[in-house]
């Protein structure tokens, strides 16, 4: 019994790194429910090969696509005609900061300020809850008050300080974008590249992907210039940025609530390994900054 429970860790091991799957997967109840059914299937059977009995992707996608309508059809008349929750989008105030420092107590002055004009007092502005990037100041300035860091501008946060810091790859790439951009190649281009701007978030994913989406006319032209090597490699971090920027919209929906998404993100960035090829990314550092 204890060799076959090694070599049952040792495929479980084997899974995760494989399959880049969180750790706690083997201890989900979904995998054990399917752990436990193949071993149903085996003691009655005896040993069948698993591609035999496991389903295609397309098969699952299915299944679970007529599993949703289902308990969606069977709900919705419930649902019709009350009252239920939606997101409701108001902008009370955007305003010129005075011309002061931009500390904590003038910023909670500026707020409190604003939202009287819309009778909202200063002991009203307790039971808010106030979404906000993490700069000292802003910190400081909702002290008293409840604060939610907002995930979209942590995962920017994040990657702005562990990835491009010294790769060559991508500055590689950013030389690329400069160099043909003030060369006047742009206008035999479909569309113009994007340059990184470092106070927006995912430019570094959107600088990529412009010259992902004009490879093979910016080869041509660096070719000419016996450059076409500075083009290599930059694929992988495209790669590796795409689910970030990903992420990021997803919580920036605008229609719906996405903040039930942030707990389904604090866990996929906390047990991802964030396995890449890239050699001087920070793992730990970015895993850090995540989830925090």
């Amino acid at each position: 019994m204890k060799n076959s429970k090694n070599s049952i860790t040792a495929k479980c091991v084997a899974m995760c790194v494989k399959d880049m799957r969180a750790f706690n997967a083997v201890s989900s109840e979904g995998f054990r429910e399917l752990g436990q059914e193949l071993m149903h299937l085996g003691a009655h059977y005896g040993e069948v090969n698993v591609a035999d009995v496991m389903p295609h992707p397309s098969t699952i996608s299915k299944h679970v696509k007529e599993q949703a309508d289902a308990i969606r059809n069977s709900i919705m008349p419930s649902v019709i005609n009350k009252t239920y929750w939606c997101l409701v989008n108001n902008v009370l105030f955007a305003t010129k900061f005075h011309d002061v420092k931009k500390t904590g107590i003038n910023i909670m002055k500026e707020i409190e300020e604003r939202v009287a004009d819309w009778n909202i007092t200063r002991d009203m502005l307790h039971s808010f809850v106030f979404v906000s990037d993490r700069d000292a100041n802003v910190i400081q300035a909702l002290e008293n008050h409840e604060r939610i860091p907002c995930a979209a501008h942590c995962i920017s946060t994040a990657l702005s300080h562990t990835v491009g810091e010294g790769n060559f790859f991508l500055n590689t790439a950013k030389y690329i974008v400069r160099y043909i951009t003030k060369s006047g190649f742009c206008s035999s281009l479909k569309s113009s590249l994007k340059q990184e701007v470092c106070t927006r978030w995912n430019s570094l994913y959107t600088m990529l992907e412009s010259l992902h989406i004009h490879y093979n006319k910016v080869a041509a032209l660096l070719t000419e210039k016996d450059s076409a090597y500075r083009l290599k490699g930059y694929d992988n971090e495209l790669h590796f940025l795409r689910p970030f920027k990903e992420d990021t919209d997803e919580l920036e929906g605008e229609k719906e609530p996405t903040f039930q998404r942030t707990e389904h993100l604090t866990v996929k960035y906390s047990e991802c390994n964030f396995a890449r090829n890239t050699i001087c990314f920070s793992h730990g550092l970015l895993r850090k900054k995540a989830v925090s």
